[in-house]
């Protein structure tokens, strides 16, 4: 039995599309509970906030790797891993 690599490659792609498409909206929707209201200032904003837990659960890192991959998800802050 052969594969069909064009056709599993075509459809791998189109999964991933959809798997990124499905994890942005479900990063918005469960971003958009969140309520700050008392305590300082968050150093995040709810929807970075929720972009790295899934990060780190997906990809099983530990806080301080989440923290040093902040500027490859394109978020710019400095933060400690503490905070992760």
């Amino acid at each position: 039995m052969t594969t069909n690599w064009k056709d599993y490659e075509f459809s791998y792609k189109q999964r991933m599309k959809g798997i990124a498409l499905e994890l942005r909206a479900m990063i918005d929707e469960s971003s958009s509970f969140a309520v700050d209201e008392f305590g300082r200032d968050p150093l995040l904003n709810a929807r970075e906030k929720v972009l790295l837990i899934l990060v780190k659960e997906i990809f099983r890192l530990d806080n301080r790797k989440t923290a040093y991959l902040l500027h490859l998800l394109g978020i710019e802050k400095d933060i400690s891993y503490k905070i992760v």
